[in-house]
């Protein structure tokens, strides 16, 4: 069955990167229930499961053991109950930094700390430990995103030698993001004039998926490169550019249900010609796109049959 849906995916890009955005439309949501105080502003939202340290263990026997009669034992046993500590899920929810302050509102429990309260700050590959003044255990969440939000705690904090430390590191972790985004369309074969309505919802949900990481690692200061900034304004291009050919498309067949595949290439041309774009508009704008990411070392990312 995991493998039925790892294949449907891989086939639908729309469904992949569908659930990616109704994830973020769900964390927008979460965003706006926060009651925020006068001038404080979100630096980091996500989801994320609450971990707690918890002692768990078990009684070990020993001793030995007597005979008394043929088939029958007397044990003499003796034993201890040996313990470690282990972290144990607790809660889920949304956790958020803001320019004051630290808040987690989980389904069964909330906390919100300030900024004078958090003194450690430590990341893990896939969760962050946290802690907070006069509390015994750390608090400890998992996330996908360890160093965006150990700078975005750094940026509360004020901690401006640690946050700087992180920003070298941090955007790798963006462009792991911005990966897992793009693999999404890595099998995606289907480009040509009749499929232009299809390329264009594909790519505005890549657009949404990409620009909204990007505007998260902004928001946490992280202080992005160009590169960046060429990646988002190529796939914006792109994603336009479908836009207006699935338009084209969409009005063709309104006029020309029947129309041959000839009819409607000629029909794009003259579309395209009164919109003042050249004959290598599409072809100059997919290189754009290319150029971004060979730019940000992701070269060995190519569309099939473009």
């Amino acid at each position: 069955m995991f493998d039925f849906v790892k294949n449907l995916l891989k086939s639908n890009p729309a469904a992949l990167l569908g659930s990616f955005k109704d994830s973020r439309i769900k964390l927008e949501d979460s965003k706006r229930s926060l009651l925020l105080k006068p001038n404080e502003k979100i630096i980091y939202g996500n989801f994320s499961v609450y971990l707690e340290e918890r002692k768990v263990g078990r009684y070990v026997s020993g001793g030995s053991s007597v005979r008394i009669m043929k088939g029958v034992w007397l044990r003499a046993s003796e034993g201890k109950y040996v313990s470690h500590s282990e972290l144990a899920e607790i809660d889920s929810g949304s956790l958020f930094i803001t320019s004051e302050r630290l808040v987690f509102n989980g389904q069964f429990k909330n906390y919100a700390y300030t900024k004078n309260k958090i003194i450690s700050v430590e990341p893990f590959k896939d969760a962050i430990r946290v802690g907070i003044q006069n509390r015994q255990k750390a608090l400890t969440f998992l996330t996908d995103r360890p160093l965006l939000l150990g700078t975005a705690i750094y940026l509360l904090t004020g901690n401006e030698i640690l946050k700087e430390d992180a920003k070298k590191q941090v955007i790798n972790e963006l462009k792991l993001n911005i990966i897992s985004k793009l693999k999404a369309i890595e099998h995606y074969s289907h480009f040509n004039e009749k499929t232009f309505p299809e390329n264009y919802e594909i790519f505005n949900l890549l657009n949404y998926c990409i620009l909204s990481d990007i505007n998260d690692y902004e928001l946490a200061g992280c202080g992005l490169p160009k590169e960046i900034y060429r990646l988002k304004i190529s796939l914006s291009k792109l994603t336009s550019l479908f836009k207006e050919l699935s338009g084209i498309v969409k009005n063709f067949y309104e006029k020309n249900p029947k129309g041959s595949d000839e009819q409607l290439t000629s029909f794009i041309k003259s579309k395209l010609s009164q919109k003042n774009y050249d004959g290598e508009i599409i072809v100059r704008t997919i290189k754009e796109f290319y150029q971004s990411l060979s730019d940000l070392g992701l070269a060995t990312f190519k569309l099939k049959s473009i």
